[in-house]
């Protein structure tokens, strides 16, 4: 999340997330939470599938072009090592300031070299016994590309990471974060909907239009983003009661003051209420109340 933040404060006009096809097994939630997380900070994403001399299944490319296209991604296909869509890549760049986002091992490093051999970063092959990527790049470093054509391209190059939550965000913003239901919850019943039981839901009610990976990409982050919720719930509550706390303690302090004390007022909110309802009708506990208030600003004032 910090690298996506100084993007967005260095007004870095472009994000380009890098996955595997097939080595590792790709996955969209993962991929999801890339491109939401470049929504909320308003980043200009493309995707480039790397290695893609590993998948040669055209069903599932076009799978892929099914589910980002229309809603308006720039995918590209490349592969560092037999040197495919590189003149894409580098028009992606050129005169531009990216970070390649993506698990450890997706070839984010490979795809540099390959522009540029005279850098040749250190790079490492996937593990054959976990399947994933190990990390090579260690930090995020700045890179100055020049490109086949003369022009440069920079791009930061990033370690590999993957542990992405929606933990920061009320649940009602989620469906922000997901294009395709941008002209649908305009239309939900309830301001507040999050789209997952609600009647009058729009979105729900189109759910055929929306890609089924998608939405339970969606689904995943508005449970996280509901954990975040119950979590501030909790910590209000504390700092509400430590605010009270730090009143009684105040009240007490004014009674105390030069040793006189209110009787009919106690060191609690509790038993302040007590005093005042002791008194049976209600004009006496009016009356009870207000001159227990007026006592309490004179040693305000005296204090």
């Amino acid at each position: 999340q910090s690298v996506f933040q100084y993007l967005a404060d260095k007004q870095i006009k472009i994000g380009d997330t890098i996955k595997f096809l097939k080595e590792p097994d790709l996955n969209f939630e993962q991929l999801d939470r890339y491109l939401a997380l470049a929504q909320y900070y308003n980043l200009d994403v493309s995707i480039c599938f790397n290695k893609n001399d590993l998948a040669q299944d055209d069903e599932f490319i076009e799978k892929i072009y099914a589910m980002y296209e229309p809603l308006g991604y720039e995918i590209i296909f490349t592969s560092a090592l037999d040197k495919i869509g590189i003149d894409d890549f580098e028009e992606l760049i050129q005169n531009k300031t990216c970070v390649l986002c993506g698990s450890s091992g997706v070839g984010k490093t490979s795809l540099i070299n390959a522009i540029n051999k005279e850098l040749n970063l250190k790079t490492k092959t996937i593990s054959q016994k976990t399947q994933k990527g190990t990390h090579t790049t260690r930090h995020c470093e700045l890179l100055q590309l020049q490109l086949s054509n003369g022009e440069f391209g920079y791009i930061v190059d990033t370690p590999g990471f993957s542990n992405l939550k929606f933990d920061f965000l009320m649940p009602e913003k989620i469906s922000s974060l997901f294009r395709e239901f941008k002209t649908l919850d305009m239309n939900c019943k309830f301001k507040n909907c999050l789209h997952i039981n609600e009647i009058g839901c729009e979105v729900l009610k189109n759910i055929d239009k929306i890609n089924i990976s998608r939405y339970e990409s969606y689904s995943k982050f508005v449970l996280e983003a509901q954990e975040y919720k119950k979590k501030m719930a909790v910590l209000s509550k504390k700092e509400e009661k430590a605010h009270k706390y730090s009143q009684n303690k105040e009240l007490a302090q004014i009674i105390h003051k030069d040793n006189k004390f209110l009787p009919a007022i106690s060191l609690s909110v509790k038993e302040f209420y007590f005093s005042v309802a002791q008194n049976d009708d209600k004009a006496s506990r009016i009356s009870h109340t207000q001159k227990l208030l007026e006592q309490l600003e004179q040693f305000s004032q005296e204090r």
